[in-house]
Protein backbone atom coordinates (compact mmCIF):
# COMPACT_ATOMS: atom_id res chain seq x y z
CA UNK A 1 0.00 0.00 0.00
CA UNK A 2 1.18 3.63 -1.00
CA UNK A 3 -0.48 6.18 0.86
CA UNK A 4 -0.69 9.49 -0.98
CA UNK A 5 -0.46 13.05 0.61
CA UNK A 6 -3.07 14.92 -0.55
CA UNK A 7 -2.86 18.43 -1.39
CA UNK A 8 -6.01 21.81 -2.37
CA UNK A 9 -3.85 22.32 -5.29
CA UNK A 10 -4.28 21.95 -9.01
CA UNK A 11 -1.79 20.57 -10.51
CA UNK A 12 -1.28 17.86 -13.05
CA UNK A 13 -1.43 13.90 -12.88
CA UNK A 14 2.13 12.70 -11.60
CA UNK A 15 3.87 9.75 -12.42
CA UNK A 16 5.80 7.06 -9.81
CA UNK A 17 8.15 4.36 -9.67
CA UNK A 18 8.46 1.86 -7.22
CA UNK A 19 11.12 -0.53 -7.16
CA UNK A 20 12.03 -3.05 -4.70
CA UNK A 21 15.33 -4.74 -4.32
CA UNK A 22 17.62 -6.67 -1.68
CA UNK A 23 15.15 -9.42 -0.82
CA UNK A 24 15.75 -11.49 2.54
CA UNK A 25 16.30 -14.87 1.82
CA UNK A 26 14.45 -17.17 0.73
CA UNK A 27 12.20 -14.58 -1.20
CA UNK A 28 13.20 -13.52 -5.01
CA UNK A 29 11.64 -10.32 -6.38
CA UNK A 30 10.14 -11.52 -10.26
CA UNK A 31 8.61 -8.18 -11.26
CA UNK A 32 11.01 -5.89 -9.07
CA UNK A 33 9.42 -2.08 -10.49
CA UNK A 34 6.43 -0.67 -10.73
CA UNK A 35 4.94 2.64 -12.29
CA UNK A 36 1.60 3.95 -11.64
CA UNK A 37 0.02 7.76 -11.67
CA UNK A 38 -1.19 9.96 -8.58
CA UNK A 39 -4.43 11.58 -10.35
CA UNK A 40 -5.00 15.04 -9.23
CA UNK A 41 -8.11 15.69 -7.57
CA UNK A 42 -7.99 19.03 -6.93
CA UNK A 43 -9.80 22.01 -9.05
CA UNK A 44 -9.37 25.41 -9.48
CA UNK A 45 -12.53 27.65 -9.22
CA UNK A 46 -12.73 30.53 -11.72
CA UNK A 47 -14.10 33.28 -11.42
CA UNK A 48 -14.95 36.90 -13.28
CA UNK A 49 -14.45 40.61 -12.87
CA UNK A 50 -14.49 44.00 -15.03
CA UNK A 51 -12.49 47.22 -15.34
CA UNK A 52 -13.94 49.60 -16.38
CA UNK A 53 -17.77 48.72 -15.95
CA UNK A 54 -18.81 51.63 -18.35
CA UNK A 55 -16.95 53.03 -21.49
CA UNK A 56 -18.36 55.34 -24.16
CA UNK A 57 -18.77 54.02 -27.74
CA UNK A 58 -15.92 56.49 -29.62
CA UNK A 59 -13.36 56.13 -26.01
CA UNK A 60 -9.83 55.22 -27.17
CA UNK A 61 -9.87 52.33 -24.30
CA UNK A 62 -10.73 49.03 -23.62
CA UNK A 63 -13.39 47.36 -21.27
CA UNK A 64 -11.73 43.92 -19.68
CA UNK A 65 -13.14 41.05 -18.62
CA UNK A 66 -10.75 39.39 -16.07
CA UNK A 67 -10.72 35.72 -15.32
CA UNK A 68 -9.23 34.84 -11.88
CA UNK A 69 -8.48 31.21 -10.86
CA UNK A 70 -7.60 29.65 -7.76
CA UNK A 71 -5.40 26.83 -6.44
CA UNK A 72 -2.17 27.43 -8.69
CA UNK A 73 1.04 26.65 -8.62
CA UNK A 74 3.96 27.28 -11.23
CA UNK A 75 2.72 23.30 -12.36
CA UNK A 76 -1.04 23.83 -12.80
CA UNK A 77 -1.54 22.88 -16.17
CA UNK A 78 -3.28 25.20 -18.38
CA UNK A 79 -7.21 25.73 -18.51
CA UNK A 80 -9.87 27.07 -20.86
CA UNK A 81 -12.90 28.52 -19.52
CA UNK A 82 -16.27 28.69 -21.03
CA UNK A 83 -18.32 31.65 -21.05
CA UNK A 84 -21.89 33.17 -22.64
CA UNK A 85 -22.21 36.38 -24.23
CA UNK A 86 -25.56 38.37 -23.74
CA UNK A 87 -26.69 42.28 -23.42
CA UNK A 88 -28.31 44.61 -25.73
CA UNK A 89 -25.24 45.21 -27.63
CA UNK A 90 -24.29 43.57 -30.73
CA UNK A 91 -21.18 41.91 -31.69
CA UNK A 92 -19.12 43.22 -34.48
CA UNK A 93 -21.41 46.43 -34.73
CA UNK A 94 -21.67 47.76 -31.43
CA UNK A 95 -18.53 46.01 -30.35
CA UNK A 96 -15.39 43.85 -31.01
CA UNK A 97 -14.57 41.02 -28.83
CA UNK A 98 -10.79 39.67 -28.41
CA UNK A 99 -12.79 35.95 -27.98
CA UNK A 100 -15.82 34.58 -27.97
CA UNK A 101 -17.25 31.29 -25.96
CA UNK A 102 -14.06 30.29 -24.42
CA UNK A 103 -10.76 31.92 -23.09
CA UNK A 104 -7.70 29.71 -21.74
CA UNK A 105 -5.46 30.29 -18.51
CA UNK A 106 -1.52 29.41 -19.36
CA UNK A 107 0.22 26.81 -17.72
CA UNK A 108 0.81 28.25 -13.50
CA UNK A 109 -1.06 31.57 -14.35
CA UNK A 110 -3.92 32.38 -12.22
CA UNK A 111 -5.45 35.35 -14.44
CA UNK A 112 -6.45 35.57 -17.64
CA UNK A 113 -8.70 38.26 -19.41
CA UNK A 114 -11.15 38.99 -22.13
CA UNK A 115 -11.21 42.52 -23.95
CA UNK A 116 -14.31 44.28 -25.25
CA UNK A 117 -13.29 47.22 -27.66
CA UNK A 118 -16.99 49.65 -28.02
CA UNK A 119 -16.97 50.82 -32.01
CA UNK A 120 -17.01 54.12 -33.04
CA UNK A 121 -20.30 54.94 -34.87
CA UNK A 122 -22.30 58.59 -35.22
CA UNK A 123 -25.61 56.87 -34.19
CA UNK A 124 -27.55 58.42 -31.53
CA UNK A 125 -28.74 55.14 -29.65
CA UNK A 126 -29.61 54.07 -26.31
CA UNK A 127 -26.59 53.29 -23.90
CA UNK A 128 -25.99 49.21 -24.49
CA UNK A 129 -24.40 46.21 -22.64
CA UNK A 130 -22.52 43.19 -22.40
CA UNK A 131 -22.84 40.49 -20.25
CA UNK A 132 -20.48 38.02 -19.98
CA UNK A 133 -21.20 35.02 -17.58
CA UNK A 134 -18.59 32.01 -16.60
CA UNK A 135 -20.69 28.69 -18.03
CA UNK A 136 -19.44 25.25 -16.66
CA UNK A 137 -16.79 23.14 -18.59
CA UNK A 138 -13.76 20.24 -17.34
CA UNK A 139 -11.15 20.74 -15.21
CA UNK A 140 -12.87 24.09 -13.00
CA UNK A 141 -15.91 24.87 -11.11
CA UNK A 142 -17.85 28.37 -11.58
CA UNK A 143 -17.04 30.62 -8.42
CA UNK A 144 -18.60 34.10 -7.41
CA UNK A 145 -19.03 36.57 -9.13
CA UNK A 146 -19.46 35.00 -12.15
CA UNK A 147 -21.18 37.72 -14.12
CA UNK A 148 -19.79 41.06 -15.35
CA UNK A 149 -21.92 43.79 -16.83
CA UNK A 150 -20.07 46.47 -19.04
CA UNK A 151 -22.11 49.49 -20.15
CA UNK A 152 -20.88 51.29 -23.66
CA UNK A 153 -22.34 54.66 -23.57
CA UNK A 154 -23.71 56.78 -26.13
CA UNK A 155 -21.74 59.50 -26.91
CA UNK A 156 -23.59 60.91 -29.96
CA UNK A 157 -26.46 63.43 -29.97
CA UNK A 158 -29.45 65.06 -31.96
CA UNK A 159 -29.52 68.03 -33.52
CA UNK A 160 -33.16 69.36 -33.67
CA UNK A 161 -34.10 71.87 -36.25
CA UNK A 162 -37.30 74.10 -36.43
CA UNK A 163 -38.10 75.83 -39.64
CA UNK A 164 -40.51 79.10 -38.63
CA UNK A 165 -43.12 80.50 -41.05
CA UNK A 166 -41.70 83.44 -42.84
Amino acid sequence: TLDVSGDLIAEADQGLTVTLSNPSSPSTITTPSATGTITNDDISSVSLGLSPTAIEEDASGVMTFILTRDNTTAETPALTVNFSTTGSATPATDYVASATGSVSFAAGNNTTTVTIDPAEDSTVEIDESVVRTLTSGRGYIVGAPNVATCNIINDDASTISLAGAP
